[in-house]
């Protein structure tokens, strides 16, 4: 295996979920903390907006109008059978009718959208878990404004975790997936986990030049906590075409490695490098 790289256990994102307010206004209750364990359907927090009832009151204008252009169209409708009207104006009362229909639909589609359950009074109204899960991020407080726009709980599924490691450029070479993984974690001594690389990321890091490496473990006891730091290794086979050095002949400018290369006694030339990963010192 190679020599050890820094890691971090986190979140498997496939199977968690971020919740905000759907609407602005002010926090009234928190019922959940950092680390909770929640079932679907949970209270997480209530919200107290004036922007409800407004949704509200459209939604009973719209059923309103629906009642009225459904009287007007039967009146309509029983005219022109008895010959009183054209058969014009019942198309037109149709068509008003169903207008008035799919004017209440989008309002009872708004308030349906919102996923909340109701609360004390008309302008508040509960956020409920959309998945069972532990909290694994928390930033809502009693008292607090909040936006449509805003994550304010994370919800995930912690039975099965990611660790990620970030590699250079140079020691992502040859670590595909499906590559076998070896994981320590100094909160867990005497803990070593064998997995496989599950993803290698395609974008190399802009900044750091680093690449992203995912293992994807299970985790139903719980032993793997968000946020871990960990140490992974990698098992890479070394091509029969290379050379093998010491680690420490290396020199970096930090986008590029080079090595000194005796040509003859007092003569040394320098020579840029492609490196594999480094494995017990080499």
């Amino acid at each position: 295996y190679s020599d050890p790289v820094p890691a971090r256990v986190r979140i498997d994102e496939t199977v968690a979920a971020r919740v905000g307010s759907p609407l602005p206004g002010r926090v009234n209750d928190v019922f959940v903390e950092l680390g909770q364990k929640v079932k679907k359907g949970d209270a997480l927090f209530t919200v107290n907006s004036g922007d409800l009832p407004t949704l509200r009151s459209e939604l009973a204008k719209a059923t309103v109008d629906v009642e009225v252009a459904r009287a007007q169209y039967q009146r309509v409708h029983d005219m022109v059978q008895a010959r009183l009207m054209p058969g014009k104006e019942e198309l037109a009362a149709a068509a008003q009718k169903r207008e008035a229909e799919l004017g209440e639909q989008a309002a009872q589609s708004k308030i349906q959208a919102l996923r909340v359950a109701a609360a004390k009074n008309d302008n508040e109204f509960k956020v409920t878990a959309p998945r069972d899960g532990v909290v694994v991020e928390k930033s809502v407080l009693p008292a607090q404004e909040v936006d449509s726009n805003t994550t304010l709980i994370q919800i995930a599924d912690v039975s099965g975790v990611w660790v990620l490691a970030d590699l250079f450029e140079s020691d992502a070479s040859g670590i595909s997936v499906g590559t076998p993984a070896r994981i320590t974690l100094p909160a867990l001594p005497g803990l070593t986990i064998d997995g496989q690389v599950d993803a290698v990321s395609a974008v190399v890091d802009p900044d750091r030049h680093s690449v992203p490496v995912r293992v994807r473990l299970p985790n139903r006891d719980g032993r793997l906590k968000p946020n871990q730091y960990a140490e992974m290794r990698f098992q890479v086979a070394v091509p029969a075409s290379t050379a093998e050095i010491a680690a420490t002949a290396l020199v970096s400018d930090g986008a590029t490695q080079y090595v000194y290369v005796q040509e003859q006694p007092g003569k040394l030339v320098r020579r840029k490098v492609v490196t594999g990963p480094v494995r017990e010192g080499r």
